[in-house]
């Protein structure tokens, strides 16, 4: 069974390797949360991958995100620690909010929860003209906006988006634009704030 996925941002490689008994929980949600990634079948779990699994015991910290499958929140929960595992890795800046570009300049959309920034994502870039960079971080290295490349999370239901129920026990939905981008250069860029 595939239990890996490999990415590669700002030369740094990330390998998330998903025990069993998570995996066999919901794999759709992993093969739909990394989509954007490699896959990969693995015979040997190494010290270089980030392993996510239920038991506590015995695991080396450093590379283990521990997630509770009971809990109804478990995937928002996972999301959430697997973007703050990269972003420490990275050793960047981050903001909250979300990030796009339009016209060879980077537009980033901040403001508190619940403003509609993500909404406005969504809504933006089912125009050709609008790359989607990152829906929740925006994380900033030199003059380099980086992007996740995981899915928007939208408070409404779409018909290709999968479910997860998130920290406030209400439902969001995973769902990919088409146009998406890792890297963006920064100078050009201006920001829009939301209030």
């Amino acid at each position: 069974m595939s239990n890996c996925y490999c990415n590669i941002i700002k030369n740094i490689n990330f390998s998330f390797y998903i025990e069993d008994e998570i995996l066999d929980k919901n794999p759709l949600f992993f093969d739909y949360f990394f989509k954007r990634w490699i896959k990969k079948d693995v015979i040997e779990v190494t010290d270089d991958m980030i392993i996510i699994g239920k038991n506590k015991k015995g695991k080396n910290k450093e590379n283990y995100i521990y997630t509770s499958i009971n809990d109804k929140k478990w995937m928002f929960f996972l999301i959430n620690d697997i973007e703050k595992y990269i972003i420490n890795k990275l050793g960047c800046y981050v903001l909250h909010g979300a990030s796009l570009i339009y016209k060879n300049k980077v537009i980033c959309l901040l403001g508190p929860r619940k403003s509609g920034k993500t909404t406005v994502v969504y809504n933006l870039t089912k125009n050709d003209d609008y790359v989607l960079i990152d829906d929740d971080c925006v994380i900033l290295n030199n003059n380099d906006v980086i992007g996740l490349n995981f899915p928007i999370r939208l408070r409404n239901e779409l018909t290709d988006a999968f479910e997860v129920i998130d920290d406030d026990k209400k439902a969001r939905y995973l769902y990919f634009t088409k146009n998406t981008k890792k890297k963006l250069y920064l100078q050009k860029s201006f920001f829009i704030y939301s209030i």
